[in-house]
């Protein structure tokens, strides 16, 4: 059976269930791939998925990162580049403008998407688009199945993303991403990922070009330490002949400290001054508070978010919300509409200073 949604549009999702998010990767992100896919959709907390939330409606509070005994990778830290993830996840992803997705699995292997997306905020989003997943047969958990290939067409522009994510061995995963705008290459990046049970080394080249010598290289390691506790470092090359000097490197330490109800993140780049910091508190099983603050002294700048997350299992409401330091809100609302597989969304966003208001509607069929 196929399935559709229409909601507010932004740019258009590699998954089509979620809303106001952009295709699972941008090739010039550089950053790791931490599970398998399903073709068959469940409920989660990922930003600005509809039908976000949790079905556990048993009292009390679960870990933060409980560690599930019969996974050896529980305690694997992830890389750098994802070290703020969960808690960015949390807080609300706006969408405006008009979406309409179709879903279509046409096997337990192939799923299908059509998606047209009306925005008059970001006209080069709009149009229609061709997504096609792909998951393989090769099974290591109940979350991860490889090769898993994505990728999405928009004819009128003639834009091209493509992702594929591969598993040759348990401890080594590989990740190419492309992306092809009006049949030129825009950008790739090749990624390999090579997991202990406490230890993650990751290692990205990025747009090499061997006729004018340009390219990135980023290597990216963490390892745990003392429980849940994790530490790390990144270094990033980037070769350029407009460059002085032909080549620019950044260095990067990361941390996290995490409780059982709490976590906190910490990265910088001390040689170049910026910071940042991301906190989040678990205080029920539906009410999660998070905070996240990002300092730049080279360009002496800053920004502070906060914000939270609050679920209703029973009726099947997700609320989020945030409020950052140049007075921009935003928030959205998930209701499921059980008995039906439908999820009705609402969103909104409000810039205080210049006086810009946005808001979207969206209906997902499920």
């Amino acid at each position: 059976m196929g399935n559709a949604s229409s909601t507010g549009g932004g740019s258009a999702p590699n998954q089509p269930q979620q809303l106001g998010a952009p295709m699972s990767a941008s090739p010039a992100a550089g950053d790791s791939t931490t599970g398998g896919v399903t073709l068959v959709p469940k409920s989660s907390s990922s930003p600005g998925q509809v039908g976000a939330g949790t079905d556990d409606s048993q009292s009390g509070s679960a870990p933060i990162l409980a560690a599930v005994p019969e996974d050896k990778y529980a305690l694997n830290p992830g890389t750098n580049e994802t070290l703020h993830n969960k808690v960015k996840d949390l807080f609300p992803t706006p969408f405006d403008g008009g979406k309409l997705v179709v879903n279509k699995p046409l096997s337990n292997h192939f799923q299908a998407s059509h998606t047209v997306v009306m925005s008059s905020i970001d006209p080069s989003q709009s149009g229609y688009k061709y997504g096609i997943t792909f998951v393989g047969t090769k099974k290591y958990s109940e979350s991860e199945v490889y090769p898993i290939l994505l990728g999405e067409f928009s004819p009128a522009g003639g834009d091209l993303n493509g992702q594929i994510i591969h598993q040759p061995a348990e401890q080594w995963r590989v990740k190419l991403v492309s992306q092809l705008k009006q049949g030129k290459n825009l950008a790739t990046q090749l990624t390999n990922e090579f997991r202990w049970p406490k230890a993650n080394l990751a290692v990205t080249v990025a747009n090499v070009d061997l006729e004018h010598r340009s390219g990135t290289v980023v290597a990216d390691y963490m390892h745990t330490v003392f429980g849940r506790h994790a530490v790390g470092g990144m270094a990033i090359v980037g070769c350029n002949p407009r460059i002085p000097g032909g080549y620019n490197a950044v260095l990067g330490l990361g941390a996290r400290l995490a409780g059982d109800k709490w976590q906190l993140n910490l990265s910088a780049t001390p040689l170049h001054g910026s910071f940042h910091a991301s906190y989040l508190r678990k205080l029920t099983n539906e009410l999660q508070l998070v905070s996240d603050w990002e300092v730049d002294l080279s360009q002496r700048a800053s920004l502070g978010n906060i914000g939270y997350q609050w679920e209703m299992p029973k009726s099947g409401f997700t609320f989020k919300a945030r409020i950052d330091t140049e007075w921009v809100v935003a928030a959205t609302m998930e209701k499921k509409l059980a008995p039906f597989p439908f999820t009705f969304a609402l969103s909104g966003l409000a810039h205080q200073v210049k006086h810009q208001y946005r808001f979207g509607i969206g209906l997902v069929f499920q």
